[in-house]
């Protein structure tokens, strides 16, 4: 029987899109109800999981991005002090949710391509990638790929939760709402440019938009599938205390939700199974 290193990690997530009915690469946001504001660069729907990414955009009395490790597991057992706990997570290479409007899935069936996972603790570092095969066996984009290829990287469940919900602290979407745009009413008379003003009531004007943006707070994409590629274990000083397979399949499963149409932010929580040689 395979021995499994588990972490379960979880934390806030930048996702900077455009909404229907805007095309997916629409630069600031028009026809949709997301927007990119005054003095803000234009939208790229990168999925952004630390802080101190040069792509992170923040916005007033937004969430603190930042996904990390919170348990360690060996076996099923939690191994409290172990030196993964509090490691960053983070997806590689600028993955996107690429629905493209409909062309390749529906909305809330997207997959997250490309896909590589980094897990580091000072010079602990896991890596692993899932690749994308044709029939001859060579590495192709999404787009050169057979739906059946990339089929494994779309949710298995998307739906409302109540566990979305508990992991962002909300109770009503719309009281939730509703108290953000009185945050930013107290903000103008502070502002310090006119810009900075103008950004100010774009957001209060845009957290009056009900429909989708209230829908999707509680709403979770939840993927389910195994890494299959290139994966790379460096860890100099043996604090990991095991052997983890980094040819072996990598399976992870991981949701998407509570998303902040003002902040332009959702949560993310999961676990990835590491065997063990």
């Amino acid at each position: 029987m395979t021995r499994i290193l588990a972490l379960a990690f979880e934390g806030f997530v930048q996702i900077r899109l455009a909404t229907d009915p805007d095309p997916a690469d629409e630069p600031r946001g028009v026809s949709g109800w997301t927007f990119a504001i005054a003095n803000e660069p234009d939208l790229d729907r990168v999925l952004v999981l630390q802080d101190h990414d040069p792509r992170r955009v923040r916005r007033s009395h937004g969430p603190t991005v930042g996904v990390a490790v919170h348990q360690v597991l060996l076996d099923n057992k939690p191994v409290a002090d172990h030196v993964l706990n509090g490691a960053t997570v983070n997806l590689l290479d600028a993955p996107k949710f690429e629905g493209r409007n409909w062309i390749i899935a529906d909305d809330g069936n997207e997959p997250l391509d490309p896909f590589r996972i980094r897990i580091e603790q000072g010079d602990s570092v896991l890596e692993k990638e899932d690749l994308l095969t044709n029939e001859q066996g060579e590495i192709v984009p999404l787009y050169r790929a057979a739906p059946e290829v990339w089929r494994h990287r779309r949710p298995v469940e998307a739906a409302p939760s109540q566990e979305v919900l508990d992991a962002i602290g909300v109770r009503n979407p719309v009281e939730w709402r509703q108290a953000r745009k009185e945050l930013l009413k107290k903000d103008v008379p502070n502002a310090a440019t006119t810009t900075e003003r103008c950004a100010i009531e774009k957001r209060i004007r845009d957290l009056d938009i009900k429909g989708p943006a209230i829908g999707t707070v509680s709403f979770m994409m939840r993927y389910d599938f195994a890494m299959h590629g290139p994966g790379n274990v460096t860890d100099p000083s043996k604090r990991i205390g095991v052997n983890v397979d980094s040819i072996a399949d990598w399976p992870i499963t991981f949701w998407v939700g509570g998303w902040d149409a003002d902040a332009l932010c959702a949560y993310m929580r999961g676990k990835v199974s590491l065997p063990i040689t």
